[in-house]
């Protein structure tokens, strides 16, 4: 999960916790230094409002729990063992019980047991733990399919297990991840946006979706599908505006040296140097649009003199 869903699920917590001024400023400070990776003085903070507030508020009680968890689960990286998960698991089961089963954030605190009990599975083989997150991700795709947690989940199990494009096991894991998008392309084939799908709930990581599945398609080859996916990401909109140029760019590139079509290649190079002269690749892509015009124009005398 990226730092950007992290913070789309603080907000909600901020929203619905009690106002109690010291230990909410202090819940405030430790996600700041959170989000600027000062993860032991976010970690000594969550403490403290930890042991604080457990028997005076449970909002910001459990507000605190996740946070301990997240620095356990996500605060280490690529460093994070067993126990790291485990411990996370732990705070997040116990959100769960304070809070009750039918409480606003318990899909969310299941969809994070469950990637950290999947990466317990990944580091040693714990068949159990492997379990428990199929039985959590098959309930959240049961009773909430299109919410932002089980799009969330479907991306990781999709991404994290892939090691290889060309795997035809790969085959498997993709195929729900296009299911899920399909709708929205459809949509996007007939009408050339979104539609009713833009701003939902069903589109947040759609995007992403389609982002992974053009970088799939392209590496597999499978060029027309590749930038049929990018063109979707690009309309549903990156996270930022170098992520929607990338994707101009892939789509160019793709257009240009391995699908032939000029057209396309044109209009994707022209709109990278026309909404951001200043990005690195906009000076080759203005040169790219001179050469293609230059070619287009003599291919079509070539074939006029061919003509009857």
């Amino acid at each position: 999960m990226t730092m950007k869903i992290f913070l789309a699920h603080l907000i909600v917590f901020i929203s619905i916790v009690a106002f109690c001024s010291g230990e909410r400023a202090l819940l405030d400070d430790a996600w700041m230094k959170y989000e600027y990776r000062d993860f032991d003085s976010a970690w000594r903070n969550f403490q403290r409002v930890e042991r604080e507030t457990k028997d005076k508020d449970l909002n910001l009680h459990c507000e605190a729990l996740t946070g301990l968890a997240f620095c356990l689960q996500f605060g280490k990286m690529v460093n994070a063992g067993v126990g790291d998960y485990e411990g996370a698991v732990g705070y997040y089961h116990k959100c769960i019980e304070l809070k009750g089963d039918d409480a606003r954030l318990v899909p969310f605190w299941k969809s994070m047991m469950a990637e950290c009990m999947y990466r317990v599975y990944s580091l040693n083989g714990n068949k159990d733990y492997y379990h428990q997150a199929m039985e959590i991700w098959s309930e959240l795709d049961g009773s909430q399919p299109d919410s932002l947690v089980a799009q969330d989940s479907l991306l990781f199990r999709t991404v994290v297990p892939t090691r290889d494009f060309h795997d035809p096991g790969t085959d498997k894991k993709i195929a729900r991840m296009e299911e899920y998008i399909e709708p929205i392309l459809d949509n996007i084939r007939e009408t050339g946006d979104a539609g009713d799908y833009a701003g939902t709930e069903k589109a947040v990581l759609a995007g992403a979706m389609a982002n992974y599945l053009g970088a799939l398609y392209a590496n597999r080859h499978e060029f027309k599908k590749a930038t049929e996916y990018y063109e979707t990401y690009a309309i549903l909109g990156p996270t930022s505006h170098h992520y929607k140029l990338n994707a101009f760019y892939s789509i160019a590139r793709i257009s240009d040296a391995e699908l032939g079509d000029m057209d396309r290649a044109i209009r994707y190079y022209t709109r990278i140097f026309t909404e951001s002269p200043a990005y690195t690749k906009s000076y080759f892509s203005m040169q790219r649009v001179e050469a293609l015009k230059k070619l287009r124009e003599k291919h079509g005398k070539e074939s006029s003199k061919e003509a009857p």
